[in-house]
């Protein structure tokens, strides 16, 4: 059962079509709901610049299920603490904030099972399409989500 519209997200991207978002930073979740309806393809609920709580947040990716457009989440850090708990919540993607660096990478995705599987990331050359690309792969065969950073600068 598809419960967070990734697939349909992904398969629309891989296509070479255009997939267009909305970003929410209200915390009433009737907002995602009227995001999906006006036909958005994946909404990024922003925990970084907003006052989202754990529980708005969750009030968003339900209010999302059952439509055709994916939640992804960007949190507040590039912290374990942080990302473990929205893992959880069942949706499409993880939005990482501030990644200048491989360390920063590391630290934004190496969360609950796949803190062992970096291990050989460490004393590697910064790679950042194979970086890129290994994050991807573990959100989708490990846990159904895909993982995006947002290269910042301060």
């Amino acid at each position: 059962m598809q419960i967070n519209n990734l697939e349909k997200f992904t398969s629309k991207v891989r296509s070479g079509k255009l997939a267009c978002e909305v970003v929410i930073t209200f915390n009433d979740p009737s907002i995602s709901e009227l995001a999906a309806d006006a036909g958005f393809d994946f909404a990024w609920l922003d925990m970084e610049h907003s006052p989202f709580t754990l529980t708005d947040a969750a009030n968003h990716i339900m209010a999302l299920r059952g439509t055709d457009c994916a939640p992804f989440v960007r949190v507040t850090w590039k912290e374990h603490g942080i990302i473990k708990p929205i893992i959880d919540l069942a949706l499409a993607g993880v939005i990482i904030p501030m990644v200048r660096t491989g360390e920063d990478m590391r630290a934004g995705i190496m969360v609950g099972a796949f803190a062992e599987n970096m291990e050989s990331w460490k004393h590697r050359k910064l790679d950042w399409a194979a970086l890129t690309t290994y994050c991807g792969a573990l959100f989708n065969t490990a846990r159904r989500k895909i993982c995006l950073a947002t290269g910042e600068c301060e």
